[in-house]
């Protein structure tokens, strides 16, 4: 025969409350001791507990964030923005009164209430590179990285200071980088380098430059051409393609980091405008208006065009509709638009 000895549970008290039933250990041996009525199961809390099985925010909160968007604003992101020749990339970044651009094309203004500060400058009486001591200068990517260290010491030194930084155009600056590799290596021309070892190196020092600016904080554009090439498909057929006009090993660098690709278009159209005529008639004057077609630039970010599918890129919730750009505040318009995509 098995005893089978059943122990008190865990709500029942150790020691005998008052009027509670006396064990039969302890009962007189000539009075049964009564038989309490087994108490109710309570029922399940409702309550969820994460004793079993917690997020890992919970598990391990002390490493990093969890459960909450973290994206760049615009001012603050990589980016890449690319369109064909005199299409309004610069006009679009000279809106911008939080940029600063390094003007490596040493080309002039073409905003015309240019927001934006730009550097070096152009001297309008003789045409030459200046720098802000009005001096002219013959720009070399050793001027660029002081400026860089410029930027960088008023960041640490928590300056006033733009929001981001713009090479206009990264064209420009792999010519001065090249420049700066022929001479760092001890060579006279760029032939006498090993090509695949020097442009490693060119991108290398484009990057470096992008990166360090982020790591204080700025934003960072870089402004490149859009290239159309024909590819064959057959012996009489061939297909138009857009691409970033830059070296393969760059390109292929650049569209892995940046965290926005933005392109630019330009479209000359008709519009009616009505223009103030005056005519004379029975020896009086009448001014009348008169609708008159002419042709004008309508400059967009067609970010919905399927031409541009291969080149888009961007980090929004939502997808960036098609922007004008006709306007005195370009950046404010793109801003607006992709802060209402990003939310």
């Amino acid at each position: 025969m098995i005893n089978r000895v059943s122990t008190p549970s865990a709500r029942q008290p150790l020691v005998p409350s008052q009027g509670a039933p006396v064990p039969a250990a302890q009962a007189s041996p000539s009075v049964a001791a009564p038989t309490a009525p087994a108490a109710p199961t309570p029922p399940a809390s409702p309550v969820q507990t994460v004793a079993a099985s917690s997020l890992p925010s919970a598990r391990w909160a002390g490493l990093g964030f969890a459960n909450r968007r973290m994206s760049y604003p615009l001012n603050r992101c990589f980016g890449l923005l690319v369109g064909e020749q005199n299409c309004g990339k610069s006009y679009l970044l000279q809106s911008n009164p939080e940029c600063f651009i390094i003007n490596t094309d040493g080309s002039s203004a073409v905003h015309a209430n240019a927001k934006a500060m730009m550097w070096p400058g152009v001297d309008p009486l003789t045409g030459r590179t200046i720098d802000v001591t009005e001096r002219p200068i013959v720009l070399t990517w050793d001027h660029v990285e002081e400026k860089r260290q410029q930027l960088i010491s008023l960041a640490t030194n928590e300056q006033p200071r733009p929001a981001c930084v713009a090479l206009d155009t990264v064209t420009s600056a792999v010519r001065l980088v090249c420049q700066k590799v022929v001479r760092d290596l001890g060579k006279s021309r760029w032939e006498e380098l090993d090509g695949r070892m020097a442009w490693q190196l060119v991108g290398t020092i484009l990057v470096e430059f992008a990166m360090s600016l982020r790591a204080h904080g700025y934003g960072v554009w870089f402004v490149a051409h859009l290239a159309r090439t024909w590819r064959p498909l057959t012996d009489t057929t061939s297909v138009e393609e857009i691409d970033i006009g830059l070296s393969d090993g760059l390109r292929s660098r650049l569209s892995k980091i940046v965290e926005v690709i933005v392109p630019v278009r330009a479209r000359s159209e008709p519009v009616t405008v009505n223009e103030p005529r005056t005519l004379v008639a029975n020896g009086r004057t009448v001014t009348t208006s008169v609708p008159v077609q002419r042709m004008a630039k309508r400059r967009t970010l067609p970010f919905e065009d399927p031409t541009f599918e291969r080149i888009v890129r961007t980090r929004t919730l939502k997808p960036l509709p098609t922007i004008e750009l006709d306007t005195e505040d370009a950046w404010a318009r793109f801003q607006a638009a992709y802060e209402a995509c990003r939310a």
